[in-house]
């Protein structure tokens, strides 16, 4: 058996191969970027900005621009040195400027993962829950036109009621 075979199958590793041919360190960074040379650290990547929209599906102004990076709880998640920012805030104080204590920010399109900071509106957490409720509602609660359709099971008597 010669000796090339018992090292990593990348020219300059001189450590034992695990998978593949590579070493634990190369086999790693081959399945994770597809490539072995890819060893940059993504801060140094470019700027915090240009990180920052490679992960924004971007459309016209009007339009959500949708985070296609990492989500908790169905918002993007943002890490920006070693700090994790929620992307529709980091997205508003970047493009709109900063948000004061107390507020919070509405999504107004009503889409958790839009950044588009002119689909933000900052307001109190009273409004945004309240703004919340009343938008869930709306999409359940049937409407009379509904109950009165003549296929519904609904008694007659319940529709002359209201």
């Amino acid at each position: 058996m010669s000796q090339q075979a018992d090292l990593c199958s990348v020219e300059t590793c001189l450590r034992k191969p695990a998978y593949a041919g590579k070493c634990v360190g190369h086999y790693r960074r081959w399945l994770r970027h597809g490539d072995v040379d890819a060893y940059t650290p993504l801060i140094m990547q470019g700027n915090v900005e240009g990180r920052f929209f490679r992960k924004v599906t971007m459309a016209r102004a009007e339009e959500c621009w949708l985070w296609t990076g990492a989500l908790t709880k169905g918002y993007g998640a943002f890490r920006n040195s070693g700090k994790r920012y929620e992307a529709h805030r980091w997205a508003y104080e970047f493009l709109r400027g900063e948000i004061p204590s107390g507020l919070t920010i509405d999504h107004l399109c009503r889409e958790k993962t839009c950044v588009n900071p002119w689909h933000l509106e900052l307001v109190t957490r009273q409004e945004n829950a309240r703004r919340s409720c009343e938008w869930r509602w709306r999409g359940s609660i049937p409407s009379r036109e509904m109950w009165e359709r003549s296929d519904t099971l609904m008694p007659s008597w319940v529709v002359d009621v209201a």
